[in-house]
């Protein structure tokens, strides 16, 4: 594997591991994690549009940083 590749999968793990351990509290109640949707108790973030958008950005910087 490229070393982009390591470094993109490395931050999208660092990241999804600070989001677990840390969860956003427009993601996650004390029951469980909210649903997705518009209206009252709804998120328009769910976990795993988060973790989408994560994988991405940890991708884009990887091929900004000149290896």
């Amino acid at each position: 594997m490229s070393q982009r590749l390591h470094v993109a999968l490395f931050t999208y793990i660092v990241c999804v591991g600070i989001l677990i351990m840390y969860p956003p509290q427009n993601i996650k109640n004390l029951k469980g994690y909210i649903p997705f949707g518009i209206g009252h108790k709804k998120t328009l973030l769910p976990f795993w549009l988060i973790l989408i958008i994560i994988a991405i950005i940890s991708y884009i910087v990887s091929l900004f940083l000149h290896f």
